[in-house]
């Protein structure tokens, strides 16, 4: 099972050409990224100006071995030039956990939530809530597609996707009246966080 996942957000460069920079990316992905041992898939998304990278390996070592190579790679320095580096945040985060619908429809809407637990709190309560929140709940909400727990170290992330915007909309005041979200959030830092609303401009 995949449990790695390479999280980079970034703005472009001034007047650079977003069209030329997602051509960049899809040669890039192609041509050399899908080809590294332990890639299992890539997404590229946007937040107005936030851009960002949400790809996949089955390890932490197939990244490792991965990040040295793809900084030697003349088509991953063509897509570095696109970007502001001043602006750019990025994580690993392990896989704690993941859900899916089994579906063949391309989701093109992605909630991205990152945040700190309250000091104190118990991380297997926290994901227990988490769990029994995404299958009683999130899970059977229109348009749900998938949900994924991440964790770095210190911060956690939740990247749940949608098939539509309207979905995701519909989606929010029905989760802000859940007893079972209400249990998710006692867990979280509300002053920690940070979101953004993702298209998928690109998937791999």
């Amino acid at each position: 099972m995949a449990n790695i996942v390479s999280f980079n957000s970034y703005k472009l460069r001034k007047g650079a050409s977003a069209s030329d920079f997602l051509l960049a990316i899809e040669t890039l992905m192609k041509k050399f990224v899908s080809m590294q041992k332990g890639f299992v898939s890539s997404t590229t998304l946007v937040d107005g100006e936030t851009w960002a990278d949400f790809t996949v390996f089955e390890t932490t070592d197939d990244l490792k071995t991965f990040v040295p190579l793809c900084n030697k790679n003349d088509l991953a320095r063509k897509g570095y030039t696109f970007m502001d580096f001043g602006t750019m945040e990025n994580h690993v985060f392990t896989i704690e956990r993941s859900f899916k619908k089994e579906t063949n429809v391309t989701g093109n809407v992605a909630s991205f939530n990152s945040y700190n637990l309250k000091e104190g709190v118990s991380v297997p309560d926290f994901l227990l809530a988490t769990e029994t929140l995404i299958n009683n709940f999130v899970s059977k909400q229109k348009g749900w597609i998938s949900s994924k727990k991440l964790f770095d170290g210190e911060r956690w992330a939740d990247f749940v996707v949608f098939e539509t915007i309207d979905d995701l909309k519909a989606f929010i005041p029905l989760c802000n009246k859940n007893e079972l979200a209400k249990k998710c959030w006692s867990f979280m830092s509300f002053g920690t966080l940070k979101g953004h609303v993702f298209t998928v401009k690109q998937s791999f």
